[in-house]
């Protein structure tokens, strides 16, 4: 592992830094500013502006290769689809930098969106229901955010569409497994499932 380690390049290395890593692989890694992998952004047009920490597309393009050819790509997804919450304590924790990450995000959206004379509207929810999940709807417009509660109930919709999601993946690797009647139970689990969602969507 060592010897492996050292044969990689600098840029190889940066890859799995907390900022390089939690770019291509969405997994919080759980950096801020007082990280050493953070970085500011000198070239930015917003006066006050930290970055945040933000890959320039520079270093996108650089990173890019590198990370789809270093990372096991499996086990990135395996963790995704497991999820945070089977982890115990540390669930707790990845949760709370995902929000945190989110808060910052709609901090951020909040300041460009008033310098260039824009309007944002974010939703972000957890893939995962249950313990620690959480569902959270930002914009710089209040009219909106009153109309999109009232005309389409649009956080709770999006919320059930996202843990919809998790459900239907874990659905669907139980009915990719042995055959049986427990794959056919599962199987129409699923269509019921799917059908309450296209009802719930509209």
């Amino acid at each position: 592992m060592g010897k492996a380690w050292a044969s990689l390049t600098a840029d190889e290395k940066e890859v799995f830094s907390s900022r390089v890593f939690q770019h291509f692989s969405k997994i919080p890694c759980g950096y801020d500013k007082d990280d050493d992998d953070y970085v500011e952004d000198e070239d930015s047009e917003l006066e006050g502006d930290e970055g945040r920490g933000l890959l320039t597309p520079d270093e996108i393009s650089l990173y890019m290769p590198l990370y789809n050819n270093l990372v096991n790509h499996d086990k990135v997804k395996a963790f995704i689809a497991k999820g945070p919450e089977s982890e115990g304590h540390n669930a707790g924790q990845a949760y709370k930098q995902a929000l945190k990450n989110i808060m910052n995000l709609n901090s951020e959206l909040y300041t460009v969106s008033n310098a260039y004379n824009t309007t944002y509207y974010l939703l972000s929810a957890t893939r995962t229901p249950g313990l620690n999940s959480f569902c959270k709807e930002y914009s710089n417009d209040a009219a909106w955010l009153a109309l999109a509660q009232k005309e389409w109930n649009s956080k709770e919709t999006f919320e059930a569409y996202s843990h919809g999601r998790q459900i239907q993946a874990n659905l669907e690797a139980i009915t990719n497994g042995p055959e049986g009647e427990s794959g056919r139970d599962a199987d129409q689990l699923k269509k019921n499932l799917l059908n309450a969602l296209n009802d719930l969507l509209g």
